[in-house]
């Protein structure tokens, strides 16, 4: 993660972690990152820019009356987002890192997932001879050398459950289990850089004691899965007011995989006003965030 965290660095610093959409009016950048290294974590401040969003509106409280600021040519809305990562391993070799990040309507989980990847692709375009490793097979050129295949990373990015699943889940009707596996041990590496894994699914049939404990069998399910190295539980139930919702969750630690479920936790920060757009860290919230993490 260090190593990747340089070079995220270097592109900061380089300006070339801006993504832009297709229509060219809604951009995200790098609006600030450091590395901690006395704490062992990485801070970047996320910005999205929308050229759609509406001006700003603000009202005097007592007479109403309004001022309306509009948006000039070429400008858009900002809004920034702390994101803070560990920088080592939860556990030895499981390649996963604790992190944290500011709410934000304009990144929620998937979104925060798109750009850390846009993030990894353009430090592996931009700085190609760090992407580079000895070929599996054991291949070697004419003068002897193993031949280098380039690589590349990619992030998931996966929550910790909220608290309202549980209780959606006793309140409501769950109407199926289904263990999920796209694991790639047994693909062949050929001349590009992915794999595309094909996803297997098992269903579990919903009998006996399952029938009446629900949150028994999801534990049951994910300790399944984790055994047999099924990767991931799809949960689909429906809410007391008739609403279907999925959860996806990662078998090997419990974490939900997309969005609606996700543990949030309300920091005690009312000591300042924290705008929509930070120009830099908020030094007061990094250092309720760094507690949190702790």
């Amino acid at each position: 993660m260090r190593a990747i965290a340089a070079l995220i660095g270097r592109l900061h610093e380089e300006r070339l972690t801006v993504r832009w959409d297709r229509s060219k009016t809604h951009k995200t950048y790098l609006r600030d990152f450091t590395i901690d290294e006395q704490n062992g974590v990485i801070w970047l401040l996320l910005c999205s820019a929308d050229a759609h969003a509406p001006g700003a509106s603000f009202m005097h409280l007592e007479t109403d009356d309004q001022r309306d600021e509009e948006k000039r040519d070429g400008e858009g809305r900002p809004e920034t987002s702390h994101l803070l990562i560990k920088s080592t391993e939860t556990n030895a070799g499981s390649s996963q890192y604790l992190a944290l990040f500011e709410e934000s309507s304009r990144f929620p989980r998937i979104d925060v997932e798109r750009y850390l990847n846009f993030l990894l692709r353009q430090t592996a375009k931009s700085y190609k001879d760090e992407y580079l490793y000895p070929a599996p097979s054991g291949e070697r050129l004419a003068d002897g050398k193993p031949k280098m295949i380039r690589f590349q990373n990619s992030a998931t990015v996966s929550g910790h459950l909220s608290n309202d699943f549980k209780a959606d889940i006793e309140a409501g009707t769950l109407r199926g289990v289904s263990l999920v596996t796209s694991d790639t041990t047994n693909f062949g590496f050929g001349e590009t850089k992915r794999l595309t894994p094909v996803e297997k699914q098992i269903k579990l049939k919903v009998s006996g004691s399952w029938k009446e404990n629900s949150a028994q069998l999801i534990a049951d399910a994910l300790t399944i899965g984790k055994t047999n190295k099924l990767e991931k539980a799809r949960i689909v139930f429906a809410t007391s007011d008739k609403v279907a919702h999925t959860a996806m969750i990662d078998t090997e630690n419990g974490n939900v995989l997309n969005d609606g479920y996700i543990k949030k936790v309300r920091l005690n920060a009312n000591e300042i006003m924290l705008p929509e757009a930070s120009r830099r860290f908020v030094p007061l919230l990094q250092e309720r965030m760094l507690a949190l993490m702790s």
